[in-house]
Parts: C-alpha cells; sequence; structure tokens
C-alpha cells in the first residue's frame, strides 16, 4: 500500500469511519447494575500507547521504547511482538500544534473549513528558503477490540481482556487509540486505506496486525507503530463487535 491519503468522504462508503471522534458510539452501559442519565462521557476508555523517549511511560522501569501498552499498566505487544486488533470505528480530526513542552492546550476540531476558519495551515510550505510546518496535523481516534497476545499472563489478560466472543478462541479487549503525528501514516492511513479497498465492505471484517518499528527524522530517534493487514473475521465474531458499535 502506498502512503497516499484517502480522503474520508462520500467515495468512502463505510459505516465504520466517522466525523470527529467515535468514543460515544461505544455501547458500554448494558445490564450492569448502573442507573439514571450515564452515557460515554462518563466513561474512562482504557487507551493503546506506544512507549517513546519522553513522557510519563518512558519513566516507568518496566517499559522500554517501543513497547505497546494497553490502559497504562500492561505491556502488550512491540518491536518484535505484533498484536491483534480490529477497527471498530475510526474518525479523522485536525488538533492545533502547540510546543510539546509548553502549557497550551491544543484545540481539536472535526474538519478543514474549522481549521480554516480559526486562521489555521494542515500544509507546510517553504518561505524564504526554510520551511514552515502547518499549524494543524490530522490526527485519528479509533475505537478498537485487541485480542489478548498468547504470551500474556493469564492471571493478567483476566483483568485487561474481560470480553470473550461466542464461537472464538481467546479473549478481548476494546480500547481507544488515538493517532497522531508521524504515527499518521504509517497506522491511520492504513487503516482508512483498508476501509476503501479490501475490507471496504466493513473494518469489523477482519483485522490488522500491529508492531512498533524505530524511524529516525534528522536528530530525533521515534517509536512508530506499524499496521498490516490481517486475518477475515468470522461472521459471527463480526456480528458480536457490531453489538459494541
Amino acid at each position: 500500500m502506498t502512503d497516499e491519503v484517502v480522503s474520508i468522504d462520500e467515495a468512502i462508503e463505510n459505516s465504520d469511519i466517522v466525523t470527529g471522534a467515535p468514543t460515544g458510539s461505544l455501547a458500554t452501559i448494558s445490564n450492569a447494575g448502573v442507573v439514571g442519565e450515564v452515557d460515554s462521557a462518563d466513561v474512562r476508555f482504557p487507551k493503546l500507547q506506544v512507549v517513546q523517549g519522553v513522557g510519563p511511560l518512558s519513566e516507568r522501569d518496566e517499559f522500554k521504547k517501543g513497547d505497546l501498552i494497553l490502559d497504562g499498566e500492561v505491556m502488550i505487544g512491540g518491536l518484535d511482538s505484533p498484536i491483534e486488533l480490529t477497527v471498530l470505528q475510526i474518525g479523522k480530526q485536525y488538533e492545533e500544534v502547540v510546543p510539546y513542552d509548553g502549557d497550551e492546550i491544543p484545540r481539536v476540531v472535526t474538519t478543514k473549513e474549522q481549521v480554516l476558519q480559526l486562521g489555521g495551515t494542515t500544509e507546510g510550505h517553504r518561505e524564504g528558503g526554510k520551511w514552515v510546518g502547518p499549524t494543524w496535523r490530522a490526527i485519528a481516534d479509533a475505537l478498537i477490540c485487541i485480542k489478548a497476545p498468547e504470551h500474556l499472563d493469564p492471571e493478567v489478560a483476566d483483568v485487561h481482556f474481560p470480553f470473550e466472543a461466542p464461537d472464538e478462541e481467546g479473549k478481548f479487549a476494546f480500547s481507544r487509540w488515538v493517532i497522531k503525528g508521524v504515527a499518521y501514516k504509517s497506522a491511520a492511513v492504513e487503516i482508512f486505506s483498508a476501509a476503501s479497498m479490501y475490507y471496504r465492505d466493513g473494518l469489523r471484517k477482519g483485522t490488522f496486525t500491529v508492531q512498533t518499528n524505530k524511524r529516525t527524522f534528522g536528530p530525533n530517534t521515534v517509536m512508530v507503530p506499524v499496521v498490516r493487514k490481517g486475518k477475515r473475521n468470522t461472521p459471527e465474531f463480526s456480528s458480536w463487535l457490531s453489538e459494541f458499535a
């Protein structure tokens, strides 16, 4: 597959592609003894993250660069250890570029038109011989279902992968995956492209394998997720996933 960005419009007739963040569509409260007006805004979703050289995860002795971490607690994959997941829904947004070490909180909007209305740009350009980067960048927000890796301790799997699917071996966890920066092309673009090609009948219909790889950008080395086509899901498993989103 190429790095060409697939536009998210009517050309991709896939209900798994949404505008903005899809988190609110996951049905999480069901016969759990919870009453009142509780919705997804009251639920904290586990996150899938990649350990880099900086940030809170990098300060944990049990983690190393390139590890794939679920819910900030357990290492489930990494450089030589791919994980298997299915994307339930994914949405494209735009995030304001702010200094990494500053206190400013970036704004997030759902369309390029909104970026332009705020006086922002989504593409870089050269000015006076120097490269001027965009003031906003594309990001993706995805709801995913991860299969518990076989190497995971059974007790850990019971805690972090609480779901069992009918007629499907293994245990599963639902998670949020925010894809941004250099990870956007290596992960989000691959998923968007899959939605317009081999998973055109629905992202729930098949899996992806995800592991990490080291990439160098000038003086900086970062770990990026590498997304590859996985296997087709059974109709029963796809139907089970549709009960959640």
